[in-house]
This record gives C-alpha cells, sequence and structure tokens, in this order.
C-alpha cells in the first residue's frame, strides 16, 4: 500500500529510517509535519507529528521516543491509575 494514493492522501509505510520526514498541506494555512527523530538505523523510532501554522511556533500533537525504559510504580500509576 506504500505511496498509493487514497481520497487525495499519499499512503507511506510508517518513519521507519532515521530522518524520516513528511509534511502535508491540509488547506492554504495548515500542514501537519512528521518526523522519526532517531539518529541510527538500530535504534528505536522517536516520531513526532506537529501543526504548522504561518507566524506561528510549530504545535506538538504527538511526540513520543519508542526507546524502552523502566518506570516507577508511582509513574506508572500516575500515567495508567491503579489495577
Amino acid at each position: 500500500m506504500n505511496n498509493q494514493i487514497v481520497n487525495g492522501w499519499h499512503v507511506r509505510e510508517s518513519f521507519r529510517s532515521p530522518g524520516d520526514h513528511a509534511e502535508v498541506e491540509i488547506g492554504k494555512n495548515l500542514a501537519i509535519s512528521v518526523q522519526n527523530h532517531a539518529t541510527d538505523m538500530r535504534a528505536y523510532p522517536w516520531v513526532s507529528v506537529d501543526l504548522l501554522r504561518p507566524g506561528q511556533t510549530p504545535e506538538s500533537l504527538y511526540n513520543v521516543d519508542g526507546t524502552p525504559r523502566r518506570v516507577s510504580s508511582s509513574e506508572y500509576e500516575q500515567t495508567l491509575g491503579k489495577r
């Protein structure tokens, strides 16, 4: 399904390679920017999605570093709630 056009949108695989970047214009004054900030092909993806508007700083919509890490029980409970 990579590089096909569906309802006017270009379909691409996820941003697996370091530095992968794409911008999609939405109308005249909006764009969505997606980027993989990983620096090495063996690294976990670090993907950000930003809303771009002329004359304004980018608005972060999603920003996740996929590198696994340990979390404390209090951080786990704060994020996911007690079970």
